[in-house]
């Protein structure tokens, strides 16, 4: 049997609400689609400027257990020398996730270098209707 009544308006309500969650997480999928491959080819190819450019402001740095803010330059700067020392050769995405309720995105991914494998640690936020990178961590 369906039903032929009318909808009540904590079913309007729903349904905005189900079709705004719908865009935020087409929105946080269409970010980590474009900027992703980007991001990761930056890492593997050990180029740090281009990965500064998707930099927050300020960015926490962790390296295995030590984790420091920097601003930007200052951050290119220590992941250059960081990318110099271990010589990357291969990135693979291996997770990414979104959170609707603050307009966040992670990934998880594997970078292999000349020193071993690393589990890099990627948190995005929103930032004037773009994603920028607001914590980077590498594991090994």
């Amino acid at each position: 049997m369906i039903f032929r009544g009318k909808i009540s308006s904590s079913q309007q309500w729903s349904k905005h609400l189900l079709c705004l969650f719908f865009f935020v997480f087409a929105e946080l999928s269409v970010f980590a689609q474009s900027n992703l491959p980007d991001i990761g080819n930056a890492i593997k190819l050990g180029d740090a400027k281009l990965l500064g450019s998707y930099f927050d402001k300020q960015i926490d740095l962790g390296f295995s257990d030590k984790t420091y803010t920097y601003n930007k330059l200052r951050a290119e700067e220590v992941i250059q020398r960081f990318f110099t020392k271990v010589e990357p050769t291969n990135f693979v995405n291996v997770q990414r996730g979104t959170s609707s309720s603050n307009n966040t995105t992670f990934t998880i991914s594997n970078m292999t270098s000349s020193k071993g494998i690393y589990k890099v640690y990627m948190f995005f936020i929103q930032k004037n209707g773009q994603f920028v990178l607001r914590e980077l961590r590498f594991e090994k």
